[in-house]
């Protein structure tokens, strides 16, 4: 029969599907924010800075430092652009970061001043290793210039990847960060602490139900809650609607011992870290055998709710410690009923692909890298001009040995 017109329709669908396949794949590697024509080009400027990222050990500080920076205005503390706040320096990076108590900081703690880690994550170091998650600029730019005073603070590479590796930047934003990097894009502010200091949103959580006492710009737990991840919603998957609304009028109420009983362990383990740091329990040793003790089955929410206040009023005697505690406990409530919600309202929860928080997000890594690259070239194989021929010849000589056995 030789080559037909279906043969050809066929071969054009399996070259869609091809496409198709090539398309699905890059996109779950490399996000959506890189296009096709762009794939080689990222590719390269990706691949040494993955190198370079994954070669560092993990340090929470640095984590939360190049997460805080990858929110800022092209990625960097400028302080001529925000001069009217008076924050310059180490001072921005202070005011940018998550705040004391948040499990970010990992289980030492916010550190004392961040001005040390800032210092060592540029250029090399102490064993002559790089580092360069960060670059400073001066003014004047000449480095021996009299004078001289410090600028920026501005996000690498390196540290954009870095940041990724450890769950502080998604893929699309390592893909923006390129195009600022490579095209001289301009990338506005996503850091809500930022955002707040310009007057762009006002301080989260803080006004909840007309509370009075000093929310989410303070409390690290309340922080932790409001990031913008699936963990939240996933712990309470299967808490009822009846559990929610019996919470939500607790919280309306003021009952702070009752609302908590939302709260899974893991998120009130936090509270009580977070309220015992914050009551100056300095030593990691005594705060996590005071957790431990609180979370006690015979330690009712009550008794621990009244027990995290002496604590507070321990360190804070003039500080109304009753209302301070409560209101953060019951905004820690409303957190999370409003994210459960949320994430419960989604679009296309029950549709064939499931919902978004099924879906493993894997990030990137330079094996990754090298598999995605290798099978995208074999696919633009399949679909060049030098395969069509190859089959085409293949077929014409199939053809030829019918004919020849036929006659």
């Amino acid at each position: 029969m030789g080559y037909t017109e279906q043969d050809a329709m066929a071969e054009l669908a399996d070259m869609d599907m091809a496409d198709e396949a090539a398309e699905a794949h890059y996109r779950e590697m490399f996000g959506d924010e890189v296009t096709a024509n762009e794939l080689n080009a990222y590719a390269m400027w990706l691949y040494p800075g993955l190198q370079a990222a994954e070669a560092l050990n993990k340090s929470a500080p640095r984590a939360a430092i190049c997460g805080a920076l990858a929110g800022m205005p092209n990625y960097m503390i400028d302080s001529e652009r925000d001069e009217h706040l008076e924050l310059p320096g180490v001072s921005m990076l202070e005011a940018i970061t998550p705040p004391l108590g948040d499990p970010a900081w990992g289980s030492y703690g916010r550190p004392k001043t961040l001005f040390h880690h800032l210092h060592r994550m540029e250029g090399n170091d102490r064993k002559g290793r790089p580092v360069d998650l960060i670059e400073t600029g001066y003014y004047p730019s000449e480095p021996d210039a009299v004078g001289k005073v410090m600028k920026t603070h501005k996000l690498t590479r390196t540290g954009i990847l870095y940041a990724h590796i450890h769950g502080y930047a998604s893929k699309d934003d390592v893909a923006r960060y390129w195009r600022h990097d490579a095209q001289g894009l301009d990338v506005p502010a996503t850091n809500h602490h930022y955002l707040a200091l310009v007057g762009q949103e006002p301080p989260p959580d803080d006004s909840i139900y007309q509370y009075e006492t000093a929310g989410s710009a303070v409390w690290g737990l309340l922080d932790f809650l409001k990031r913008e991840d699936l963990t939240v919603p996933e712990r309470y998957r299967q808490v009822s609607g009846s559990r929610l609304s019996k919470a939500l009028q607790h919280v309306y109420a003021n009952e702070p011992a009752e609302a908590m009983k939302l709260l899974a362990r893991e998120d009130q383990e936090r509270l009580c870290a977070d309220v015992l740091i914050h009551s100056r329990v300095d030593n990691v040793k005594v705060r996590e055998d005071l957790v431990d003790g609180l979370m006690k089955k015979d330690v009712t929410y009550a008794q621990r709710v009244h027990k995290l206040v002496e604590a507070h009023q321990s360190a804070h005697p003039n500080s109304p410690s009753d209302q301070v505690i409560g209101e953060m406990i019951c905004r820690a409530v409303w957190t999370v009923i409003r994210r459960v919600m949320d994430f419960r309202m989604a679009d296309g929860y029950e549709n064939e692909w499931g919902h978004t928080v099924d879906l493993e997000v894997e990030p990137l890594t330079r094996q990754r890298l090298d598999k995605a690259l290798a099978k995208i070239e074999a696919l633009k194989w399949e679909l060049s001009e030098e395969a069509a021929e190859e089959r085409a010849a293949d077929d014409y000589a199939e053809l030829q040995g019918e004919v020849m056995r036929g006659s």
